[in-house]
């Protein structure tokens, strides 16, 4: 499910139009509902994962984030992801 969050987000970006069926928002939309159920949201440092693993999924949910930001701000619409919903600590670009 992870390999399909990243695969949904770059789908959102296929359909930029307002006028598709199925377009950012809907893809977008999807993506983030499967990082919430797969737990990217989630601050990952206790668990089994490597660090390379835990870095991957920490790029993934900001890319979700940021990408619900600019969605939202273009189609004048509402953000999915809320800032108190997710503990997530913010990379500082070395990791």
């Amino acid at each position: 499910r992870f390999s399909l969050t990243q695969s949904l987000l770059l789908m959102s970006y296929q359909c930029e139009t307002a006028y598709d069926h199925k377009d950012s928002r809907h893809w977008l939309n999807i993506a983030i509902s499967v990082a919430y159920s797969i737990g990217l949201h989630r601050n990952q440092e206790g668990s089994r994962l490597s660090i390379t693993a835990k870095n991957l999924w920490k790029r993934v949910w900001w890319c979700c984030y940021m990408r619900d930001q600019l969605v939202a701000f273009a189609t004048k619409g509402i953000r999915r992801i809320r800032d108190g919903d997710f503990d997530v600590q913010m990379f500082n670009g070395y990791l």
